[in-house]
């Protein structure tokens, strides 16, 4: 089973006496096998042990579609205009659901291929039993390949357009979707009443212990898709997701314009898979966003819960809003599954190398950013951490963190009440620190309402310094409140220019910094609360007032 079983067959058909796939014609008129799609699969089904071809012609409509694809490899190709015709015109056919199923379910095992394909009209029940509105996807082992597809106006619990889940083991590898060149997941819905259950739902994709490659170019979206909780674009537990498109439409490349009704307008992932989620680019001048997503709640862009890490190389985060916290990227680690985090790197990232196949942008397009990111309620009041919130609540005796990495990044144009909100939730017995890191950042054309960086109300970290700045620069930002920073914990800020007139670098809630400080362009401070043993000489600190 693999992707590479369905190019294999794919390539044998255009070698005349090499290819061992039967191949069925659906359509009416001359040349057709079949009237029907269902009676075409059936048919490929009775010849177990080979790799069938379905060529579904645009001679007939296809209304009141719910096809059913049990143990057996077999591609499903639109695109051509009658039976007769031997190469497709690109030009997909339309496959219109019956209100009551999802158009495609693929269960059992075996590998399918979905090709020139327009899937819309799928019906799944909206509650936390229904999955797939597009297409529905479990047992397994199963590799689903797509290219050019469009899967749209779907409607499921889970899974508006895609439901992806693995029933049979916790490997991500026993089912995969691998989306090719030309693939839109667009206008899709997941919606079920709240309950004793998981809210992720997926508007666009919905994946369960599995895996999704989107790495290919043309038209290639996750667009406009909507969840009544979480994860308008993806919602994702315990899955490798591997995010990195060359499409060729801007902005669109990615993971665009979706809404959630509580968190994760873009994307929520949850849970440790092993290989997590990675978003990178392989064309420099086509870089990948998450960008015009929204959440009623936390993380407008991206949510990250309980034991999921994103590893982000030369991402662009940009325009999401929340109504809540976290306009662009939101992480919570409530739980004892592991660490929560996001990196954010660049592709030259020595510490966490980037994929094989990820290259560097075009340096005009300014990657490796969030900008552009609102943390306001519907009232347009701000609201915490306009580009990342962190946020730690393990209960007692659970071990994990939660943390953002920034190195490289461009924090610019953001809006809300703060910047960045650190919070590690005083709670007695836990083991776990909530942390943000900014190494080599630029923050620049802020705009907030109170601090630029804001800490918890109780001091509460073990190991890790709330905040630690390093070799970056602050400065041009619209603060609201009297210091740049505020914080309740130790911070580290070292080798970098802060430079915002008329505003306190840092006000330390707790205790003395421990610094010695004097007025210049540069500050290189090593900051801790008296609370914390001090283990060194002051740092000699340079700061701007």
């Amino acid at each position: 089973m693999g992707t590479s079983r369905i190019a294999i067959l794919l390539a044998l058909t255009a070698l005349p006496g090499l290819a061992s796939a039967a191949t069925f014609r659906v359509g009416t008129g001359a040349g057709c096998t079949h009237a029907t799609i269902q009676d075409a699969i059936d048919a490929a089904a009775g010849d177990p042990g080979t790799n069938d071809f379905i060529r579904i012609t645009r001679s007939a409509t296809y209304d009141d579609v719910a096809l059913d694809i049990h143990d057996q490899d077999v591609v499903l190709v639109g695109g051509y205009v009658n039976c007769l015709d031997e190469v497709g015109d690109g030009q997909r056919t339309v496959l219109n659901g019956d209100g009551d199923h999802s158009v495609v379910r693929i269960h059992g095992d075996g590998d399918v291929g979905l090709r020139y394909l327009t899937l819309s009209g799928g019906h799944e029940p909206l509650f936390s039993y229904g999955y797939g509105g597009g297409i529905q996807i479990y047992g397994g082992p199963h590799v689903v390949n797509a290219d050019h597809l469009f899967v749209t106006n779907n409607e499921a619990g889970h899974g508006g357009g895609i439901s992806l889940r693995n029933d049979v083991s916790g490997d991500p590898n026993q089912n995969r979707l691998v989306l090719g060149d030309d693939v839109v997941i667009s206008f899709n819905h997941a919606e079920y009443t709240a309950g004793a259950y998981s809210l992720v739902q997926g508007g666009g994709i919905f994946c369960y212990e599995s895996s999704v490659q989107m790495t290919g170019g043309g038209t290639t979206s996750i667009l406009a898709n909507t969840a009544s909780f979480d994860g308008g674009g993806i919602g994702a537990i315990e899955c490798d997701l591997e995010i990195a498109p060359h499409g060729t439409y801007g902005s669109f490349n990615g993971i665009v314009l979706n809404e959630a009704g509580r968190d994760g307008g873009g994307l929520l992932v949850e849970g440790f898979s092993g290989g997590n989620t990675r978003f990178y680019v392989t064309d420099a001048n086509r870089p990948v966003y998450v960008a015009g997503n929204s959440a009623e709640r936390e993380g407008g862009g991206i949510k990250i819960n309980t034991g999921a890490t994103v590893y982000a190389w030369e991402l662009i985060v940009d325009g999401n809003r929340s109504l809540a916290e976290g306009g662009g990227v939101s992480i919570s680690d409530g739980g004892s599954d592991g660490d929560s985090a996001l990196y954010m790197l660049s592709e030259t990232d020595a510490l966490d190398p980037a994929p094989p196949a990820a290259v560097n942008c075009a340096a005009a397009l300014a990657c490796n950013s969030l900008s552009g990111n609102i943390a306001r309620d519907a009232s347009n009041e701000p609201q915490a951490a306009a580009a990342v919130r962190v946020r730690n609540d393990p209960p007692f005796g659970a071990f994990g963190n939660a943390s953002a990495v920034l190195r490289g990044t461009r924090v610019a144009g953001n809006s809300g009440r703060n910047l960045v909100r650190v919070i590690e939730m005083p709670d007695f017995g836990d083991i776990g620190d909530a942390y943000a890191s900014f190494d080599n950042a630029s923050i620049t054309g802020n705009d907030v309402s109170e601090a630029l960086m804001q800490t918890g109300a109780a001091p509460t970290n073990d190991d890790h310094d709330a905040l630690h700045i390093e070799d970056s620069t602050i400065a041009g930002n619209l603060i609201g409140g009297p210091a740049a920073i505020a914080s309740h914990h130790a911070i580290t800020l070292r080798s970098s220019i802060v430079w915002q007139p008329g505003r306190q670098v840092l006000h330390l809630s707790e205790g003395t910094p421990d610094v010695d400080a004097s007025s210049t362009c540069l500050a290189a401070i090593s900051m801790k609360s008296r609370r914390r043993r001090r283990t060194s000489s002051p740092i000699r600190a340079s700061v701007i007032p």
